[in-house]
């Protein structure tokens, strides 16, 4: 490394001691020889250093420019793998989005069947209690219509006897003269109190019946707006379902 450190100004006062003209004597020529020689020897050094710095300054650019590919190969391949964690985490939270979303969606069908059941088994208890009320309403109208009909019965039986009775004083008292009237009355207030309870018995079989008849056909009326409920409620669902 000593012998490499080369002196420019040696060197420029070697060249110029060269250039003095001096006398040629033999040691002055063998000066000469040496100190172009040594002159020479300095050049070929100093090209020498200067090459090995250049070389230096190149494998040092090298390996500057080395880390700098592999720091920034480095900061690529983290930020690929960070981008690759980033999206499977997107898919994985897309997944479980699409999860959530589904049984929010079952969930919520399951509501609407629950209601559309709760609501399918009210309308069946109020038509329950209707037809229930509506029965228990025309037995007690024939309660009461039967009653009225046996009181009648009852009161004109009752008439009966005492004109009976009345009678069978005034046939003890007008004799047998007033015995065939006595018998014709008679006769001719059952036929009366037979017609009117026969009357009665139609009057009340052709009401009973009608009341039938009407409340067959609002059972009837009834179970057709069930249906058309029933098939809206299904037509409604299934285009739910299809949306």
């Amino acid at each position: 490394q000593k012998s490499a450190h080369v002196d420019p100004h040696s060197i420029a006062q070697n060249e110029r001691m060269a250039n003095v003209p001096t006398v040629p004597t033999l040691e002055t020529c063998l000066g000469n020889v040496y100190r172009r020689a040594e002159f020479n020897r300095n050049s070929a050094l100093a090209v020498d250093v200067l090459s090995a710095q250049e070389q230096e300054r190149t494998a040092q650019y090298s390996q500057v420019r080395q880390c700098n590919f592999e720091r920034k190969h480095r900061q690529r391949e983290a930020a690929i793998i960070a981008e690759s964690k980033r999206q499977k985490h997107r898919l994985q939270f897309d997944s479980y989005k699409i999860d959530v979303q589904a049984k929010l969606l079952r969930c919520d069908a399951d509501q609407e069947s629950e209601r559309v059941r709760a609501r399918d088994r009210a309308q069946d208890r109020k038509r329950a209690s209707s037809l229930y009320r509506s029965s228990a309403n025309a037995r007690r109208d024939f309660i009461i219509r039967y009653g009225i009909l046996e009181r009648t019965c009852r009161r004109i039986d009752a008439q009966s006897l005492k004109a009976h009775e009345r009678e069978e004083i005034q046939e003890k008292t007008l004799a047998q003269r007033n015995a065939a009237s006595a018998r014709t009355c008679q006769l001719e207030s059952r036929k009366v109190l037979c017609e009117a309870h026969h009357r009665s018995r139609i009057i009340e079989d052709r009401n009973q019946t009608r009341f039938l008849l009407n409340q067959t056909r609002d059972s009837e009326q009834q179970n057709v707006e069930e249906r058309r409920d029933m098939i809206r409620a299904q037509h409604a669902f299934d285009n739910f379902l299809r949306a």
